[in-house]
């Protein structure tokens, strides 16, 4: 008889497009091949509602919430005026409900739960109501971290000062939260030593962020190549603050090398204001789209200028997997074990990153050992079987 594992998430991984999604909806894939499975999540959009039914093919059963905060702006308002009395930060506050807490204990009544798997510590606080034999947290980042970076790097000095108040409650909910779970997982050694200074009486184990390599595969029948892609969320202010770093400071450098060269930007939004950030400079807009190889394939590199993060971007791992020169920051590709100018291009400031774009537009012998190189690190590491045998070590530990 398989143990049964409680899994809550904060979203419904499906489709599997983007970093969180990929790696849970993966891991949750090959989790139900050893344990039955109980999924819990939360609604972004009207569709996964439908979507739920896709994880009930391979979950025991799987069952999603609405939050009033992700549908409704005045219900969003209220909640961060509310969240200025809260020593908790206001993600988890948003999370948590005492509703939900009731609807879930009813609905796992009859089940012998031995395993908790938390995918974030947004999540955290059901851990009070769902305590397991084994109690997981995942950490995709180090949120505190992530919080204190957006506060350095944003413009808006009350925008500023609510994400630094933001950091300081999340930092003490991390040193509280981490100690209470049995083990906590994280996607890279950064990652692991810094949480090991914020909760030093706490287990950190790393269990790393990976790829489909089936799926995002080489395809050398592609030879036409022309200019540059960037894809992700627009609804994350990281890299809306990426295509901001872009299109202000690395395209006059562009410019001033005289590069004919387009980026080309995928990555859905819910708000449509935002568009008149990322259009023009050199910027080309395609939105959201259901199959990004084509367009990788097309592409003579994948760029991340990320300046704010934390854990690993899993769509550096799709463009290694898929044969594309990748050119980042050190912070876009930090937690990935990449080694500079073998595997990848590491660029951080303006100045140079404009430089190596022009270097990979000029240098097909480069684009060549980069694709090799960083195609052979996703085989060898981050295959989703690979990482998820690491997670299942944790499950029986």
């Amino acid at each position: 008889m398989k143990e049964r594992l409680l899994f809550i998430s904060s979203y419904v991984p499906y489709p599997p497009i983007g970093g969180a999604y990929q790696r849970t909806y993966n891991l949750l894939r090959r989790a139900a091949l050893d344990y039955d499975v109980y999924f819990v999540g939360f609604e972004k959009d009207n569709s996964d509602r439908m979507n739920i039914g896709i994880l009930k093919e391979f979950c025991k059963d799987a069952i999603s919430y609405r939050l009033p905060e992700d549908w409704s702006q005045l219900s969003l308002i209220f909640k961060l005026i509310f969240n200025i009395f809260s020593i908790r930060p206001f993600t988890v506050t948003k999370y948590y409900k005492k509703r939900i807490v009731m609807d879930l204990q009813r609905f796992i009544r009859q089940t012998n739960i031995s395993i908790l798997h938390i995918d974030m510590i947004d999540l955290a606080d059901y851990l009070n109501d769902f305590m397991a034999a084994k109690n997981i947290l995942t950490h995709h980042n180090v949120e505190s971290q992530l919080y204190r970076r957006t506060a350095q790097y944003s413009q808006n000095p009350l925008k500023k000062i609510f994400w630094y108040i933001q950091y300081l409650k999340m930092r003490r909910y991390e040193k509280k939260m981490c100690t209470r779970f049995t083990q906590n997982a994280c996607v890279s050694e950064i990652d692991r030593m810094t949480f090991s200074h914020i909760a030093p009486n706490a287990l950190f184990h790393i269990v790393p962020n990976g790829v489909d390599i089936d799926y995002f595969h080489n395809n050398s029948k592609v030879v036409s190549k022309k200019d540059i892609i960037f894809i992700g969320s627009l609804d994350w202010p990281a890299n809306l603050d990426a295509i901001e770093f872009y299109r202000s400071s690395i395209w006059p450098e562009i410019k001033r090398l005289n590069v004919d060269i387009t980026l080309k930007v995928i990555g859905k939004t819910r708000d449509n204001r935002k568009l008149p950030e990322i259009t023009g400079s050199g910027i080309e807009y395609l939105g959201f789209v259901k199959d990004i190889r084509p367009y990788v394939w097309s592409s003579l590199a994948f760029i991340v200028p990320l300046r704010i993060g934390g854990g690993t971007r899993l769509k550096i791992l799709d463009a290694m997997a898929m044969g594309i020169p990748v050119i980042s920051t050190s912070i876009g590709c930090e937690g990935i074990e990449v080694s500079n100018r073998h595997n990848i291009i590491i660029a951080d400031t303006a100045k140079d990153f404009a430089i190596e774009i022009r270097r990979i537009s000029e240098d097909a012998a480069l684009r060549k050992q980069l694709s090799q190189q960083g195609r052979s690190l996703v085989e060898s590491r981050y295959s989703w079987e690979t990482i998820y045998g690491e997670l299942r070590m944790l499950y029986q530990s």
